[in-house]
C-alpha cells in the first residue's frame, strides 16, 4: 500500500497544484507565439519581396524611358545628319553657280571694255560711251 499512497500523493501533487494544467497552458501559449512569429516572418518576407518588386519595376520603367529618349535622339541625329548633307550639297551647288556667274560677269566686263575701245577708235560721241563706262 505504500506504493499506492506514493502514487496517490504524486497524482494529488500534480493535479492538485495545477502543474499539469499550467504545463499544457504554457505549451499552447508557446505554440501560439511560434505561429504568430512565423506569420510575422512571412509578412516581413512578403514586404521585402514587394519592396524588391517595386524597385525592379521602377528600374525597368526608367530604363524603358531612357531607351525611348535614346531612340528619339538617334532619329533626330539621323534627320539632322541628312539635313546637313543636303545643305552641304546645296552650298556646293550654289558655290559652283556663283563661280560660273562670276566668270560670265568678268567676261562681260572684258567684252564691254573692248567695245568701249572700239567705240573710241570709231570716234563715237562720249555721251554714248559714258553709260558703258559707268557699268564697269
Amino acid at each position: 500500500m505504500p506504493m499506492l499512497e506514493i502514487i496517490s500523493l504524486i497524482l494529488n501533487l500534480l493535479l492538485g497544484t495545477g502543474l499539469v494544467i499550467q504545463f499544457l497552458t504554457i505549451r499552447s501559449i508557446r505554440k501560439e507565439a511560434g505561429a504568430k512569429a512565423d506569420i510575422a516572418v512571412a509578412q516581413a518576407g512578403k514586404g521585402k519581396i514587394e519592396l524588391v518588386d517595386n524597385t525592379v519595376t521602377t528600374m525597368v520603367e526608367t530604363v524603358n524611358k531612357l531607351l525611348e529618349q535614346n531612340q528619339k535622339l538617334i532619329e533626330n541625329y539621323a534627320i539632322s545628319s541628312e539635313d546637313n548633307q543636303r545643305l552641304r550639297q546645296e552650298k556646293r551647288d550654289l558655290e559652283q553657280k556663283f563661280s560660273a556667274l562670276e566668270k560670265k560677269v568678268n567676261r562681260m566686263i572684258q567684252t564691254n571694255l573692248k567695245v568701249i575701245k572700239v567705240l573710241e577708235q570709231m570716234g563715237v560721241d562720249e555721251e554714248v560711251i559714258k553709260p558703258l563706262r559707268e557699268q564697269e
